[in-house]
C-alpha cells in the first residue's frame, strides 16, 4: 500500500455560495468549482492519476505525486436546470479508489434573474 488518503472532494458553484461533499446535491447558479485534495505518506515519488468523471464522461485528468496535493478546478460546464454529478476515479501503481459522486443541480444565475 502507498497509505494513499483522498482527504477532500468538493464541490461550489464559483461565487461559493453553497458547499458540498460525496453524496451531497450542491445547488450551482455558475459554473461548478471541485476541491481535490489528499495525500501519500510512504511513497511519495508514484504517480497518481486523478480522473474527474462528469456523468460517465471522464473530464480532465490529473497526475500528482508527492506527499500532499490540493487541486482546484472550473468546470466550464454549465446547463440551467439540468442536473448532473461528479465522482473521481484515482489509480497508482498500489492503489484504486473509487469516489462517491456529488450531484449538481444548475439553476438560472444571477444575471439572468435580473
Amino acid at each position: 500500500s502507498n497509505d494513499f488518503s483522498l482527504d477532500r472532494f468538493a464541490l461550489s458553484d464559483s461565487i461559493g455560495d453553497e458547499w458540498g461533499c460525496m453524496g451531497d446535491e450542491v445547488i450551482c447558479q455558475t459554473k461548478p468549482r471541485l476541491h481535490i485534495s489528499g495525500s501519500c505518506s510512504t511513497q511519495p515519488e508514484e504517480v497518481i492519476s486523478i480522473q474527474l468523471i462528469r456523468c460517465g464522461e471522464v473530464i480532465k485528468v490529473f497526475e500528482v505525486k508527492g506527499l500532499k496535493f490540493d487541486i482546484e478546478f472550473e468546470d466550464d460546464y454549465f446547463r440551467p436546470e439540468e442536473k448532473i454529478y461528479y465522482r473521481l476515479n484515482i489509480t497508482s501503481p498500489h492503489s484504486i479508489i473509487v469516489s462517491n459522486p456529488i450531484f449538481v443541480k444548475f439553476s438560472r444565475s444571477h444575471d439572468e434573474a435580473l
